[in-house]
């Protein structure tokens, strides 16, 4: 099994985050990655980092599609 783990600045465009790890997952795959793993909160930039900051655009629900 190969675990491939991903780690790539984020920015505070939710569809720009998904982008790069959708294409973060093809590199891993086409590098023979079975298991993709990345940070916590990669579609959204690191709050804790950031006092005050509304992070109301960046709620995922589960029934989001």
């Amino acid at each position: 099994m190969i675990i491939a783990l991903a780690q790539v600045k984020m920015d505070f465009s939710m569809e720009s985050n998904y982008q790069k790890s959708v294409q973060m997952i093809m590199e891993a795959a086409h590098c023979g990655a079975d298991i993709v793993c990345f940070p916590e909160v990669q579609l959204t930039p690191f709050f804790p980092k950031y006092q005050n900051i509304n992070a109301t655009p960046f709620v995922s629900r589960l029934d989001d599609a």
